[in-house]
Formats: C-alpha cells, sequence, structure tokens
C-alpha cells in the first residue's frame, strides 16, 4: 500500500516508470488521493495483478475504490464507456482499442454511465483554440496531443471550464505556450501541483476569459 500523505501532504501522483520492471510486486493500492499515474510506472510488472480487469481494460486500487486508475487495455471496439468510479486515467490505456469517442470542436472525450464528456482524452493536430465542454470532469495526461502524441504547436488558447476536478501532472506539456484560462480563483486542490509544468501563461477568473487577471 502506497502512503496516502507524506509529511502531512497528499500524495497525489505516481512518478513515471515508478515500479517499471519490477518482478517482485503483486498488488498495488494506490494513494486515495490519486490524481494521476506515470507512464510506465507499472509496466513490465509480470506478477502484478490489478484489482479489475474487465471489458479489456486493466484497474488500479485505492483502499475503497477498485477502479481509481485506467492503467491500460487489450483489445475493445465499439462504445466504451468509463466506470463512474475513476479517478484518473491514461491517454494511452486506448491506444490498443478502437473505440468509438464521442467529438466535438476537433476533441475526443468518454463518458461514463451519466456524462458522455466525463474524460478529454486527445484533440487533433490542427486545432487553434479549445473551450472545453462543461460538463468534463478529467483531463487526461498529455490530453491536449493527437494519437501520434505530438507536440500541438497550433493551439493558441483553452478554456478549462468549473467542472474540471482531475487534470493530471503535464496536461499542458505538449503545447507551446499558450494561454490557459481557468474558470476558478485559483488551482483546485484535486490537480496536480505539476500540472502546468511547461509553465504556460494561466489566467484565473470565475467568469471566464473576459474577467481575468494574471495568476
Amino acid at each position: 500500500m502506497l502512503p496516502n500523505e507524506i509529511d502531512s501532504h497528499h500524495v497525489t501522483n505516481i512518478n513515471d516508470y515508478f515500479m517499471y520492471g519490477n518482478e517482485k510486486i503483486k498488488s498495488v493500492t494506490l494513494p486515495k488521493y490519486i490524481t494521476d499515474v506515470g507512464e510506465n510506472a507499472f509496466d513490465k510488472c509480470p506478477n502484478l495483478t490489478y484489482s479489475k480487469s474487465e471489458d479489456g481494460f486493466n484497474y488500479l486500487k485505492t483502499e475503497d475504490n477498485d477502479y481509481a486508475a485506467l492503467m491500460s487495455s487489450y483489445e475493445y471496439e465499439g462504445d466504451f464507456k468509463i466506470n463512474d468510479n475513476v479517478l484518473c486515467l491514461r491517454a494511452s490505456a486506448f491506444n490498443n482499442s478502437q473505440i468509438t469517442f464521442t467529438e466535438e470542436n476537433q476533441a475526443s472525450y468518454l463518458g461514463n454511465g451519466s456524462n458522455e464528456y466525463f474524460a478529454l482524452i486527445k484533440t487533433e493536430r490542427t486545432l487553434k483554440s479549445l473551450t472545453i465542454n462543461d460538463k468534463t470532469k478529467v483531463i487526461a495526461p498529455r490530453g491536449f496531443a493527437d494519437e501520434s502524441n505530438r507536440n500541438q504547436a497550433l493551439i493558441e488558447s483553452i478554456i478549462i471550464p468549473e467542472s474540471v476536478e482531475n487534470v493530471s501532472k503535464n496536461a499542458v506539456s505538449t503545447l507551446k505556450k499558450p494561454s490557459v484560462y481557468c474558470v476558478s480563483d485559483a488551482r483546485p486542490e484535486t490537480w496536480d501541483y505539476a500540472w502546468n509544468i511547461s509553465e504556460n501563461n494561466v489566467y484565473w477568473a470565475t467568469k471566464g476569459p473576459a474577467n481575468t487577471s494574471m495568476f
């Protein structure tokens, strides 16, 4: 079991390659405040048993949530609904599947049982500006990259609505200095502290970009 807190600070993310290639690990219990599990953090662990494997998708758990992190997939084709209990996910989890996404304004979303825009997964390379759907709860790591995960050099502005509860580490790292408008007074505690590690210009305001001030 990984700790929920270190020095009174919530543990919210697992680093890239954290347990990569570990042959001894058999199970993982993630911190209950988890917002991001790094790339390849638990890949090549031959004895690791996922908390759930359903519909071609593998999950890791927290203490009280067997579906906390959607980690990887094998073959799946057609419509797919994210489990309602998912807290975070990897965009790369869908690389091996032929998923039908909800498409809107050159952005691809995946839904859960009640919200078809639950998670922003990827965007088109030609996209220049994006207003994220106001029902979206999760932005996947590198969610502003296309399927090839190339830099999205063309995107100039993004509006993140107040509905978004989870922005993962490196969420906007594939972008080259766009303006990011957040409909919030300040970074919510549930957003990863390194969500804007590439130091894009960020504006915080409760009523969107028309009434912003520099953070």
